[in-house]
C-alpha cells in the first residue's frame, strides 16, 4: 500500500494578537498533519480559534510562531506577494460571511477571481455558469448578491471556490 502524501504539516504553530494591552492567545503550540485526499472537521465552540487556524493554513494570516508546511512549501517564509500567489494557485475559500461583492451578479462573482489567473473571459462565463448549475443556482446567475437569501449566497461562495479548481478547499460554517 502507498505511503499517504502528507497535504499540510502544522508544528508547534501560535497565534497571538495584542489588543490595546491585553495579549489574546488564539493557537498555543498546535500540531497536526492533514493528507492529501482527507476531509478534516475543526470543531470548537466560539471564540476557540476554529477561522483564526483556517486562514492561518489557507496563507491568509500568519503566525506569531511554528511552522505552517503546505506540499513541500514553507509558508511562514513566504512574503504577502508570494502568499497572495500561493492561495491563488492552490486554496479555495468558503467564508462564513459568503464575501461576495453584493452588487455584482451570481456570474460576476463566481468568474472574479479567474480574472486573477489570467483565465479569457469566454472560459470564465462558462466555468461560472457550470459550478453555478452544479450548486443549482442556474436561475439566479445574473441576480445579484444583496438580492439573495443567505442559502443562496452562501452556495455562490461555494460555486467561486469549486471554480478555481484548487488543490484544497477551506471552508469557514
Amino acid at each position: 500500500m502507498a505511503e499517504k502524501e502528507i497535504l499540510i504539516k502544522a508544528q508547534d504553530i501560535h497565534k497571538t494578537f495584542t489588543l490595546g494591552e491585553v495579549s489574546v492567545h488564539a493557537l498555543r503550540g498546535l500540531s497536526f498533519e492533514i493528507f492529501n485526499g482527507e476531509m478534516v472537521v475543526i470543531l470548537g465552540p466560539s471564540g476557540s480559534g476554529k477561522s483564526t487556524l483556517l486562514n492561518i493554513i489557507g496563507g491568509i494570516d500568519t503566525v506569531t510562531s511554528g511552522s505552517i508546511n503546505y506540499s513541500g512549501i514553507e509558508l511562514n517564509s513566504m512574503n504577502e506577494k508570494s502568499l497572495s500567489e500561493f492561495r491563488r494557485e492552490h486554496v479555495g475559500f468558503i467564508f462564513q460571511s459568503y464575501n461576495l461583492f453584493p452588487t455584482m451578479n451570481a456570474l460576476d462573482n463566481v468568474a472574479l477571481p479567474l480574472v486573477f489567473r489570467g483565465v479569457d473571459v469566454k472560459k470564465r462565463v462558462e466555468t461560472a455558469k457550470k459550478y453555478l448549475t452544479l450548486v443549482g443556482l442556474e436561475k439566479q446567475i445574473y441576480q445579484n448578491g444583496n438580492a439573495m437569501s443567505g442559502g443562496q449566497q452562501q452556495r455562490v461562495g461555494i460555486a467561486r471556490a469549486l471554480a478555481m479548481q484548487p488543490k484544497i478547499i477551506f471552508a469557514d460554517e
